[in-house]
């Protein structure tokens, strides 16, 4: 209140008790206080306030308002969000808010207020760590309150400064005391007793005494009571929720039913929905609300359009819930759900989560499900890692339920979503099989093929990025084969995608190159938005393979000029996801071509993609693409920090392990290039073993190229030998695989190896 006074500009957000099981809560009304947003405000007009503001603070942020209105619930029917992975798309936002605040600070002073950070969901807990870290440099005051078993991830910083709320001393207690009760002589004793009994906590303080007046002990006023019956002693509970169990219990009916249903809705609610879940008249219940205030339960936030309270105490609403039976516990979440949906049609997808959590303990777990999927695929496109809790969510609700054909198709919709989001993000063997095996159980009872194509594309997909390259084309074969099955084109597409990665990996290109273009032949064919799923365009993608399986069998225009193609159908489309992995080939294309410029240019564009799109897969093949351009380059130890960073990537993550032997070929010829024999020569020798386990052919033929450079730098027979028979090896693998692009560097390095068995012979007859 000072601040207001003096011109300061603050802004608050809440966190709430369920909060963690929805996202973004806080952060969504510090920036709705941010731009001056109300609650009766339209589309159009939360869109004109909040662009207003940006152009305000920052013209050039104006770019980014279509990921603001996103974010907001207002999303601009004219200005289509590019598809973009959810971790990036957080962390682009994060950065735009921060901006934002920044901008705002450069013009005045501002005051952020986040309260009960206990419990913060854990994407308001990430927007808010990267706002502490701009807070340094700007004209920004952060001010966080939590309990004291939470620890805030920028603890111990130097900009941090944690303020302990210790017990107050008896001179402090005292004060209180004095300022609560006032100084009749009747309260000498009493005082004495308070201090005992409360330790110097101000709030058991302020309980105890509220109490004492409530139940008659105490007559008068704030500040000037006097004792009206004997206090012999202070029944002070041994927590403070039984003090607030005490007070609520010697309510009016009236006023701890209206209590208690306020508790259901939350630590804030309004009071329309106090009033539809309540079975009192609308006037009774704005009567017990002021009641409530006057007793110090609650307070008024907003007093219009509708009256807008909150507990003034989160314990207080706890304690208020746990006061109620079960039964009616469960009907009036029922109740508050039934209302939030009529009150809110235009933020249902926002609200999914808390309607779930409303609905779960209203014992209705198929509804639950239902608002838990909506949630999922609401956050997904904020916070991956959010996506898989509400669909791992879904499994847990549905577990509870008898069996219908609406929740096993649920059931399998969560397994193929939790798969997708595992490839990209990394999954153990042990999770990724048992969600399979679930979901393939669903799929076999409902009898829908398609569903089972799905199950085998996604875990196929799976298993290929942990380096399970024979059981990655088994199940893909599988998946087509019954994808064929049906009349369902888009199935039929989305099979190639799995099919085509598996077959790319294993090393046959000429399959390889008949699936994509079966492929594309159902994009041709599919309807509009069919084979969606994967999370970006399969005809794009198909393309950009086409073109990339071109180029590596040996037809270099051909593939390049495909290639081009799908750079500008991904811009086009705003797939970032293609467009970072089509940078990415036309990175190798120039590395293998000699042009070092052109091979930086793509691979460091593909590292910006990577990185802002958040994925573990696509960081790591950036981070290797970028280490090949560095070697196109001759800048070694550059391109041995690229590569050893794909390395922990893919190591860390356990996704994209097909490739590992492909990086450890990359380092091999790194430290080769900075003289460093030994270790090139481990991480070569290292590289053939892996891809030999494997079964990635074409890899193979990299890190059998790679030893033979080592071996061909090495003096003596022995390891011009091994340099021999590492390139003919890889001249089978050329005719095995079609890789014709290798055949070339070998040819070079046996002509290399026949020059120095010459050299040494006509050495020696001299």
């Amino acid at each position: 209140a000072r601040a207001r006074a003096r011109g300061v500009a603050v802004h608050e957000g809440h966190c709430v008790a369920h909060g963690k099981m929805i996202p973004f809560l806080p952060v969504l009304e510090l920036l709705r206080g941010y731009f001056g947003i109300g609650e009766l405000d339209g589309d159009d007009a939360t869109r004109r306030k909040i662009a207003g503001t940006v152009l305000l603070l920052d013209p050039e942020l104006t770019t980014s308002l279509p990921l603001l209105f996103d974010f907001l619930g207002v999303p601009d029917p004219e200005r289509r969000m590019p598809r973009m992975d959810p971790e990036a798309r957080q962390r682009q936002l994060f950065a735009l808010v921060r901006r934002l605040i920044e901008a705002r600070s450069r013009r005045a002073p501002t005051v952020i207020l986040l309260e009960d950070l206990h419990w913060i969901d854990g994407g308001s807990e990430a927007f808010l760590a990267t706002l502490v870290e701009g807070v340094p440099a700007s004209r920004t005051l952060l001010l966080t309150t939590s309990r004291p078993e939470y620890r805030p991830p920028w603890a111990g910083t130097s900009s941090a400064t944690a303020i302990r709320l210790v017990p107050l001393g008896p001179a402090a207690t005292a004060a209180l005391l004095d300022d609560l009760l006032g100084a009749d002589r009747s309260l000498a004793a009493l005082a004495g007793l308070v201090r005992e009994r409360t330790a110097g906590n101000p709030f058991f303080v302020e309980e105890i005494i509220q109490a004492l007046v409530e139940s008659g002990s105490l007559g008068g006023t704030k500040g000037a009571y006097r004792i009206t019956k004997p206090v012999d002693a202070i029944a002070v509970p041994a927590t403070v929720q039984a003090v607030l169990a005490a007070r609520i219990d010697r309510l009016p009916e009236r006023e701890k039913e209206v209590l208690q249903a306020a508790a259901v809705i939350g630590k804030e609610f309004a009071e329309p929905v106090v009033r539809r879940v309540s079975e009192f008249s609308g006037a009774d219940v704005a009567a017990a609300l002021r009641t409530l205030e006057r007793s110090e339960f609650i307070y008024e936030e907003t007093a219009h359009p509708d009256g807008e309270y909150a507990f003034k105490h989160p314990l207080t609403q706890e304690v208020a819930y746990r006061s109620q039976l079960g039964e009616r516990r469960a009907r009036l979440h029922a109740a508050v759900a039934g209302a939030l949906e009529e009150f809110s049609p235009d933020k249902l997808d926002e609200r999914a989560a808390l309607l779930a959590h409303h609905w779960e303990e209203a014992g209705e777990a198929p509804t639950a499900a239902r608002w838990s999927r909506r949630a999922a695929e609401w956050v997904g496109v904020n916070d991956l890692a959010a996506a898989v809790r509400h669909w791992q969510k879904v499994r847990a609700l549905l577990a509870r339920v008898p069996e219908s054909p609406e929740t096993m198709d649920m059931g399998v919709a969560a397994s193929i979503s939790l798969l997708n989001l595992g490839w990209r993000l990394g999954m153990s063997e042990e999770e990724a099989e048992a969600i399979f095996a679930e979901g393939t159980a669903l799929a076999s009872r409902i009898g829908d093929s398609r569903a089972r194509a799905g199950l085998l594309d996604t875990y196929g997909v799976v298993r290929g990025m942990s380096g399970r390259i024979a059981e990655a084309l088994e199940r893909t074969v599988e998946a087509t084969r019954l994808a064929d099955g049906t009349t369902d084109v888009g199935v039929q597409l989305l099979s190639r995608v799995a099919l085509t990665q598996a077959q790319h990996t294993s090393g046959d290109l000429p399959a390889t190159l008949r699936t994509v273009r079966e492929g594309l032949e159902r994009a041709s064919k599919a309807p509009r938005g069919g084979g969606s799923g994967t999370g970006f365009s399969p005809s794009i993608w198909l393309v950009a393979m086409e073109g990339w399986v071109l180029f590596e069998m040996g037809q270099r225009d051909a593939g390049e000029r495909r290639l081009d193609q799908a750079l500008d159908l991904a811009r086009e489309h705003g797939e970032d996801e293609i467009l970072g992995w089509t940078h990415e080939f036309l990175s190798y294309v120039a590395a293998f071509r000699g042009e070092a410029g052109r091979a930086l240019e793509h691979a460091r564009r593909t590292v910006e993609i990577a990185e802002r799109l958040g994925s573990a897969l696509s960081r790591a093949s950036a981070y290797y693409a970028l280490g090949c351009a560095h070697s196109a380059a001759e800048d070694w130890a550059a391109a041995v920090n690229a590569f050893e960073g794909a390395l922990s990537i893919i190591r860390e993550r356990r996704t994209g392990l097909h490739w590992e032997p492909l990086i450890l070929a990359g380092l091999a010829e790194a430290h080769l290039g900075r003289s460093e024999g030994e270790q090139a020569r481990a991480m070569a020798e290292e590289a053939v073993r892996l891809a030999g386990r494997l079964g990635t052919r074409v890899t193979e033929c990299e890190a059998q190229l790679a030893l033979a450079h080592v071996c061909l730098r090495t003096a003596g027979r022995v390891s011009r030998g091994a340099a021999e028979a590492a390139l003919r090896r890889t001249l089978v693998l050329v005719e095995e695989t079609g890789a014709r692009l290798y055949e070339p560097p070998v040819r070079l390095a046996l002509a290399e190896l026949a020059r120095l068995a010459g050299e040494e012979e006509a050495g020696r007859g001299q």
